[in-house]
């Protein structure tokens, strides 16, 4: 299969993911997705850095003893996107 088809079903993966409330799942299978179309230099790749970034802002909105919060929280502190 090509490098694009497995970044487009990981990319809705991650969609359907999130819509289920499974943030670490979805982060995982946009970061693959990303990685790929980045390297691709395919127009796909921002709308899904969008994905995460978006991802961590709704992450910094949860509770300290939140996972995903915690993780957004310490992204944010070393100065990342």
């Amino acid at each position: 299969g090509s490098r694009w088809g497995l970044a487009e079903a990981l990319n809705h993966l991650g969609d359907s993911e999130h819509a289920d409330g499974h943030r670490s799942e979805a982060r995982t299978a946009w970061e693959e997705a990303y990685l790929i179309l980045d390297d691709l230099g395919h127009p796909d790749a921002p709308p899904i850095q969008t994905k995460l970034r978006e991802l961590d802002a709704d992450a910094s909105n949860l509770p300290a003893g939140d996972p995903a919060g915690s993780y957004a929280a310490v992204k944010q502190e070393e100065g990342g996107t």
